[in-house]
C-alpha cells in the first residue's frame, strides 16, 4: 500500500479461522459490513474474489500474497502487478 501512496488503508479476512474452508463457511453479511464506507476494494486472491462476487461487491483482484505464489517470487512480475494497481486506483 505503501507503494500505491496510501498511509490509511484496512484489512480484512474473509473467513476468521485457519485451515479448510469453502464458500459456505464464508458469512457473506460480515463481508458486505467490513466493505461498506470504502472507496476501493482490493481482493487479494481468487477465493477474495469470489466471495466478493458473490456479496455483490465492486473490486479488483491481486494475486494472493502467499509463498506458495510462486509469480510474487519474481520481484519484475510483483512491480508490474502493483504498477497496473496504480493505473487503476485514484
Amino acid at each position: 500500500m505503501t507503494f500505491l501512496g496510501y498511509d490509511t488503508y484496512c484489512f480484512s479476512n474473509v473467513i476468521p479461522y485457519e485451515g479448510k474452508y469453502t464458500q459456505r463457511d464464508v458469512d457473506l453479511d460480515f463481508v458486505r459490513e467490513s466493505a461498506r464506507g470504502h472507496d476501493i476494494i482490493i481482493a487479494l486472491g481468487g477465493f477474495v474474489s469470489k466471495t466478493l462476487q458473490r456479496a455483490g461487491i465492486d473490486h479488483v483482484s491481486l494475486p494472493h500474497p502467499s509463498p506458495l505464489n510462486r509469480k510474487l517470487n519474481d520481484k519484475k512480475y510483483e512491480r508490474a502487478v502493483l504498477e497496473d494497481m496504480r493505473n487503476y486506483i485514484p
